[in-house]
């Protein structure tokens, strides 16, 4: 038994498969804060680029084991926004216009994920008022993930991440979308 053992970890250390997921179990543990919800996000955003399915019982399972592992890691930290966390968006003032302009490549602001489709619609609605554009795409395990901009200067991206954070979004950060 010792002798199939061997061969097999040596072929598992020689192609690099051994691999484990950061903060994953002997990993480590994910940042504390908003700024761990970020690596988390962008965590799940790797694995999910990286997972090829070309065909058999995997392509049929709603959520593959590799992206549920990195959606209980997100919900377990507290990153998905609920409409409890969202309740005061309403009442908040429409921001003041952006001065200075800052030049950048244009992106997007990943606010947040809400789990529930009619928090969606308003968290959407909540921007669009603002004159904010936002748009969201389904996330496997977690919900609907809200986009707002893109934007051009700095400055409109500072705000953006702003108004996501005093509306209640958990961790809002710049991402490529």
């Amino acid at each position: 038994m010792k002798s199939s053992v061997i061969p097999s970890v040596m072929v598992c250390i020689g192609l690099g498969a051994c691999t484990v997921t950061p903060g994953g179990e002997g990993g480590p543990p994910p940042p504390a804060g908003t700024g761990g919800c970020e690596f988390l996000f962008r965590n799940y955003d790797l694995v999910e680029d990286t997972m090829s399915t070309p065909s058999g019982f995997r392509d049929r399972m709603t959520v593959q084991p590799e992206l549920a592992f990195e959606a209980n890691r997100l919900r377990q930290a507290g990153c998905l926004t609920n409409a409890d966390d969202l309740a005061g968006a309403a009442s908040l003032p429409d921001p003041a216009p952006v001065s200075g302009a800052t030049p950048i490549s244009p992106i997007s602001v990943h606010a947040g994920v809400v789990t529930d489709m009619a928090v969606d619609d308003q968290a959407k609605q909540f921007f669009i008022d603002r004159g904010i554009r936002a748009r969201s795409v389904g996330a496997a395990g977690l919900g609907r993930r809200i986009y707002l901009g893109p934007f051009d200067t700095r400055e409109e991206l500072d705000q953006a991440m702003d108004l996501a954070r005093q509306a209640g979004f958990v961790a809002p950060y710049p991402a490529r979308f």
